[in-house]
Protein backbone atom coordinates (compact mmCIF):
# COMPACT_ATOMS: atom_id res chain seq x y z
CA UNK A 1 0.00 0.00 0.00
CA UNK A 2 1.46 3.43 -0.96
CA UNK A 3 2.56 5.51 2.05
CA UNK A 4 0.23 8.41 1.15
CA UNK A 5 -2.81 6.11 1.06
CA UNK A 6 -1.80 4.56 4.39
CA UNK A 7 -1.35 8.01 5.93
CA UNK A 8 -4.81 9.11 4.74
CA UNK A 9 -6.38 6.04 6.35
CA UNK A 10 -4.58 6.67 9.65
CA UNK A 11 -5.70 10.33 9.71
CA UNK A 12 -9.27 9.40 8.76
CA UNK A 13 -9.40 6.80 11.53
CA UNK A 14 -7.99 9.29 14.06
CA UNK A 15 -10.50 11.93 12.94
CA UNK A 16 -13.41 9.52 13.46
CA UNK A 17 -12.17 8.57 16.93
CA UNK A 18 -11.74 12.22 17.96
CA UNK A 19 -15.20 13.03 16.68
CA UNK A 20 -16.72 10.26 18.77
CA UNK A 21 -14.79 11.37 21.87
CA UNK A 22 -15.87 15.00 21.50
CA UNK A 23 -12.27 16.13 21.02
CA UNK A 24 -13.12 18.78 18.41
CA UNK A 25 -15.88 20.25 20.55
CA UNK A 26 -13.55 20.58 23.55
CA UNK A 27 -10.77 22.09 21.43
CA UNK A 28 -13.14 24.58 19.82
CA UNK A 29 -14.56 25.68 23.19
CA UNK A 30 -11.07 26.33 24.55
CA UNK A 31 -10.04 28.31 21.47
CA UNK A 32 -13.21 30.44 21.62
CA UNK A 33 -12.69 31.00 25.35
CA UNK A 34 -9.17 32.33 24.71
CA UNK A 35 -10.30 34.56 21.83
CA UNK A 36 -13.19 35.95 23.89
CA UNK A 37 -10.81 36.72 26.75
CA UNK A 38 -8.43 38.55 24.41
CA UNK A 39 -11.19 40.62 22.79
CA UNK A 40 -12.27 41.85 26.23
CA UNK A 41 -8.72 42.72 27.26
CA UNK A 42 -7.96 46.47 27.45
CA UNK A 43 -4.40 46.01 26.14
CA UNK A 44 -5.78 44.35 23.03
CA UNK A 45 -8.24 47.22 22.56
CA UNK A 46 -5.46 49.81 22.72
CA UNK A 47 -3.36 47.96 20.15
CA UNK A 48 -6.07 47.45 17.52
CA UNK A 49 -8.00 50.73 17.48
CA UNK A 50 -7.01 53.15 14.74
CA UNK A 51 -6.32 56.08 17.11
CA UNK A 52 -6.53 57.06 20.78
CA UNK A 53 -9.98 58.63 20.44
CA UNK A 54 -11.64 55.56 18.95
CA UNK A 55 -13.96 53.56 21.24
CA UNK A 56 -13.38 55.85 24.23
CA UNK A 57 -17.00 56.84 24.83
CA UNK A 58 -19.83 54.50 25.78
CA UNK A 59 -21.46 53.56 22.47
CA UNK A 60 -24.37 51.48 21.26
CA UNK A 61 -21.89 48.93 19.99
CA UNK A 62 -18.49 48.58 21.61
CA UNK A 63 -15.33 47.15 20.06
CA UNK A 64 -16.08 43.64 21.31
CA UNK A 65 -19.58 43.75 19.78
CA UNK A 66 -18.14 44.93 16.49
CA UNK A 67 -15.62 42.09 16.38
CA UNK A 68 -18.21 39.44 17.30
CA UNK A 69 -20.43 40.64 14.44
CA UNK A 70 -17.57 40.66 11.92
CA UNK A 71 -16.34 37.22 12.95
CA UNK A 72 -19.86 35.83 12.50
CA UNK A 73 -20.39 37.29 9.03
CA UNK A 74 -18.43 34.65 7.11
CA UNK A 75 -21.46 32.93 5.57
CA UNK A 76 -24.07 35.67 5.94
CA UNK A 77 -24.36 39.29 4.91
CA UNK A 78 -23.27 41.92 7.43
CA UNK A 79 -26.77 43.42 7.68
CA UNK A 80 -28.33 40.02 8.49
CA UNK A 81 -25.71 39.23 11.13
CA UNK A 82 -26.04 42.76 12.54
CA UNK A 83 -29.82 42.41 12.90
CA UNK A 84 -29.53 38.98 14.52
CA UNK A 85 -26.88 40.14 16.95
CA UNK A 86 -28.76 43.26 18.01
CA UNK A 87 -32.01 41.33 18.46
CA UNK A 88 -30.28 38.75 20.63
CA UNK A 89 -27.80 40.89 22.61
CA UNK A 90 -29.18 44.46 22.58
CA UNK A 91 -32.87 44.31 21.58
CA UNK A 92 -33.64 47.85 22.75
CA UNK A 93 -30.82 49.45 20.74
CA UNK A 94 -31.17 50.77 17.18
CA UNK A 95 -28.03 50.44 15.09
CA UNK A 96 -27.75 51.09 11.36
CA UNK A 97 -25.56 49.51 8.73
CA UNK A 98 -24.01 52.93 8.08
CA UNK A 99 -23.04 53.31 11.75
CA UNK A 100 -21.53 49.81 11.65
CA UNK A 101 -19.50 50.64 8.51
CA UNK A 102 -18.15 53.81 10.12
CA UNK A 103 -17.19 52.00 13.32
CA UNK A 104 -15.46 49.27 11.33
CA UNK A 105 -13.06 51.84 9.87
CA UNK A 106 -11.69 52.46 13.37
CA UNK A 107 -10.22 48.95 13.70
CA UNK A 108 -6.74 48.04 12.44
CA UNK A 109 -6.24 44.80 10.46
CA UNK A 110 -3.95 43.86 13.34
CA UNK A 111 -7.10 43.02 15.33
CA UNK A 112 -7.68 39.88 13.27
CA UNK A 113 -4.00 38.95 13.00
CA UNK A 114 -3.76 38.91 16.79
CA UNK A 115 -6.90 36.77 17.14
CA UNK A 116 -5.60 34.32 14.54
CA UNK A 117 -2.30 34.10 16.44
CA UNK A 118 -4.23 33.28 19.61
CA UNK A 119 -6.14 30.57 17.72
CA UNK A 120 -2.93 29.05 16.36
CA UNK A 121 -1.06 29.10 19.69
CA UNK A 122 -4.01 27.51 21.48
CA UNK A 123 -4.51 24.79 18.87
CA UNK A 124 -0.87 23.68 18.93
CA UNK A 125 -0.52 23.48 22.71
CA UNK A 126 -1.25 19.77 22.59
CA UNK A 127 -2.66 16.88 20.56
CA UNK A 128 -2.38 17.76 16.85
CA UNK A 129 -1.62 15.80 13.68
CA UNK A 130 2.04 15.12 12.76
CA UNK A 131 4.13 12.75 10.68
CA UNK A 132 6.53 10.99 13.04
CA UNK A 133 6.47 14.03 15.32
CA UNK A 134 6.88 16.61 12.54
CA UNK A 135 4.32 19.15 11.39
CA UNK A 136 3.87 18.97 7.62
CA UNK A 137 3.64 22.53 6.28
CA UNK A 138 3.44 24.11 2.84
CA UNK A 139 4.13 27.63 1.57
CA UNK A 140 2.79 29.16 -1.63
CA UNK A 141 2.00 32.58 -3.00
CA UNK A 142 -0.33 34.11 -5.56
CA UNK A 143 -1.29 37.36 -7.25
CA UNK A 144 -4.75 38.44 -6.16
CA UNK A 145 -7.27 40.87 -7.60
CA UNK A 146 -8.39 43.67 -5.29
CA UNK A 147 -10.89 46.53 -5.79
CA UNK A 148 -9.53 48.66 -8.61
CA UNK A 149 -9.40 52.02 -6.85
CA UNK A 150 -6.75 54.71 -7.11
CA UNK A 151 -5.77 54.40 -3.44
CA UNK A 152 -5.26 50.63 -3.73
CA UNK A 153 -3.28 50.97 -6.95
CA UNK A 154 -0.94 53.35 -5.11
CA UNK A 155 -0.73 51.13 -2.03
CA UNK A 156 -0.29 47.72 -3.67
CA UNK A 157 0.54 48.31 -7.31
CA UNK A 158 -1.13 47.35 -10.57
CA UNK A 159 -0.89 44.92 -13.46
CA UNK A 160 -1.03 45.94 -17.09
CA UNK A 161 -3.42 43.78 -19.13
CA UNK A 162 -6.27 44.03 -21.62
CA UNK A 163 -8.14 46.21 -19.11
CA UNK A 164 -5.38 48.84 -19.08
CA UNK A 165 -6.69 52.24 -20.22
CA UNK A 166 -4.49 55.33 -20.66
CA UNK A 167 -1.65 53.60 -18.83
CA UNK A 168 -3.80 52.81 -15.78
CA UNK A 169 -3.73 49.09 -15.04
CA UNK A 170 -5.73 46.90 -12.66
CA UNK A 171 -5.04 46.91 -8.92
CA UNK A 172 -3.25 43.76 -7.77
CA UNK A 173 -1.66 42.49 -4.57
CA UNK A 174 0.62 39.61 -3.64
CA UNK A 175 -0.50 37.00 -1.12
CA UNK A 176 1.60 34.35 0.61
CA UNK A 177 0.43 31.66 3.01
CA UNK A 178 1.92 29.02 5.29
CA UNK A 179 -0.51 26.11 5.65
CA UNK A 180 -0.58 23.03 7.88
CA UNK A 181 -1.44 20.23 5.48
CA UNK A 182 -2.45 17.66 8.08
CA UNK A 183 -4.36 19.90 10.50
CA UNK A 184 -5.81 22.03 7.67
CA UNK A 185 -4.95 25.35 9.34
CA UNK A 186 -3.55 28.57 7.89
CA UNK A 187 -0.85 29.36 10.43
CA UNK A 188 0.31 32.67 8.99
CA UNK A 189 -0.33 34.71 5.84
CA UNK A 190 0.66 38.00 4.22
CA UNK A 191 -0.97 40.35 1.74
CA UNK A 192 1.43 42.96 0.39
CA UNK A 193 2.59 44.86 -2.68
CA UNK A 194 2.08 43.23 -6.08
CA UNK A 195 5.79 43.28 -7.02
CA UNK A 196 7.02 41.77 -3.74
CA UNK A 197 9.10 38.57 -4.39
CA UNK A 198 7.45 35.34 -3.21
CA UNK A 199 10.71 34.04 -1.72
CA UNK A 200 10.97 37.12 0.50
CA UNK A 201 7.39 36.59 1.67
CA UNK A 202 8.13 32.93 2.36
CA UNK A 203 10.93 33.94 4.72
CA UNK A 204 8.59 36.41 6.47
CA UNK A 205 6.04 33.65 6.96
CA UNK A 206 8.70 31.37 8.44
CA UNK A 207 9.75 34.14 10.82
CA UNK A 208 6.12 34.53 11.90
CA UNK A 209 5.91 30.76 12.34
CA UNK A 210 8.90 30.79 14.72
CA UNK A 211 7.09 33.25 16.99
CA UNK A 212 3.91 31.16 17.06
CA UNK A 213 5.00 27.52 17.19
CA UNK A 214 8.16 25.96 18.59
CA UNK A 215 7.67 22.47 17.12
CA UNK A 216 9.57 20.20 14.75
CA UNK A 217 8.41 20.81 11.20
CA UNK A 218 8.87 19.97 7.53
CA UNK A 219 8.14 22.87 5.14
CA UNK A 220 7.46 22.13 1.47
CA UNK A 221 7.69 24.55 -1.46
CA UNK A 222 6.91 24.30 -5.16
CA UNK A 223 9.73 24.25 -7.73
CA UNK A 224 9.73 28.04 -8.17
CA UNK A 225 11.09 28.72 -4.67
CA UNK A 226 14.60 27.17 -4.50
CA UNK A 227 17.33 29.83 -4.50
CA UNK A 228 20.76 30.44 -2.95
CA UNK A 229 19.29 33.11 -0.64
CA UNK A 230 16.54 30.77 0.59
CA UNK A 231 19.00 27.91 1.13
CA UNK A 232 21.30 30.22 3.11
CA UNK A 233 18.39 31.28 5.25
Amino acid sequence: MPKTVKLRKVIKSRYKKRLEEGWYEKKTKEILRRIYKEIKDENYKEKVKINEKAFTRKRKIELKDLLFIMLNSIKKTIILVLDEYMERMKPETDYTKQAFSEARQKIKPLAFTMLNDTFVKTYYEEDYETIKGYLLLAIDGSDIEIPNTESLRKEYGMANNQKTVNGIGTARAKASMLYDVLNKIVITSIITKYKEPERKLAIKNIENLKELIQKKQIITFDRGYPSIALFKY
